[in-house]
């Protein structure tokens, strides 16, 4: 059997899957909100290169549609900011059960959203995390100024066309593993032509090392916190292997270059201005050569 022709039962085999996993995980037709007068928006991660953006761009930042994730709610800057969209991902935000530290992050975040945000904002959540959300009664929907817009984190695998069609109706994701994937196809569909992304450092792989027990560890910096201590990565209930992690990482940064072909059928750029990135599928500038 050549490749080519493995390639194409690989990818109807995915494509089945998909089609199932839609129809019975999926929530169908929810409508993303369209952006208003600017065709920019800047999409913040949360590295620790976002500092330098921060301290020298804040008023670039200020007069321009801003996407923020995860915990960027902690910091000074949200309210200075006021970023338009909000968006989660990590099924963390709306578990049950978490150990101690991840709580009182979750809680920590979950509070600032909903206590600092005095200006209008929707914030993103996937459906499950939306039920979740309700279920608990989180505060963050009993603020006035939030708008709280579910979608669809279904995993889209398959041919090109069927994942395509599947992102514009808004009923997957090409990926959840990192926040700022659905962060850039929520970007696009809801009509922005200019992404500009930063703090997107993707530098994991410099802050992994291996004890002489050959545990995996990681110290996982954010521009928001100060330096943490490295921690044992776990997998369900062992310590991860180093390969695995690699792995994982290759995964992340292949999905940028899928996004990089919604990104042209979608008649869109994504710039790259992070001032530190290993992500090598956009192009790239400085922010304050592109306004």
């Amino acid at each position: 059997m050549s490749y080519r022709l493995f390639l194409f039962f690989r990818d109807l085999f995915l494509s089945c899957v998909t089609i199932g996993r839609v129809v019975v995980k999926s929530k169908w037709f929810i409508r993303i909100p369209q952006r208003k007068d600017s065709e920019n928006i800047i999409v913040l991660g949360n590295g620790p290169s976002l500092a330098v953006n921060l301290s020298r761009d804040l008023v670039v930042l200020e007069q321009h549609p801003v996407l923020c994730v995860n915990g960027f709610a902690l910091s000074e800057a949200y309210e200075k900011i006021q970023p338009a969209c909000y968006v989660l991902a990590d099924g963390a935000f709306w578990a049950d059960e978490l150990p101690e530290k991840t709580r009182h992050f979750v809680d920590s975040t979950l509070d600032a959203i909903a206590h600092k945000t005095r200006w209008p904002m929707t914030l993103f959540l996937p459906a499950e995390g939306l039920r979740s959300f309700r279920r608990k009664k989180i505060g963050i929907l009993s603020n006035p100024y939030i708008s709280v817009q579910e979608y669809n984190a279904t995993v889209l695998r398959g041919f090109k066309g069927l994942v395509h069609a599947l992102l514009q109706r808004n009923l997957g994701m090409l990926s959840r593993q990192n926040v700022m994937i659905p962060s850039l196809i929520l970007a696009l569909n809801m009509g922005y032509k200019r992404i500009l992304l930063l703090g997107a450092d993707h530098s994991w792989h410099r802050n992994l090392f291996v004890t002489n027990d050959n545990l995996v560890c990681l110290k996982d910096d954010h521009f928001y916190d100060e330096s943490q201590p490295p921690v044992t990565i776990m997998i369900g209930n062992r310590p991860s292997r180093l390969h695995e992690q690699f792995e994982a990482i290759a995964k992340a940064l292949r999905v940028y270059w899928e996004i990089v072909a919604y990104m042209q059928k979608k008649n869109a750029v994504i710039i790259n201005a992070s001032e530190l990135s290993f992500i090598d599928a956009f192009p790239r500038a400085k922010l304050q050569d592109l306004f």
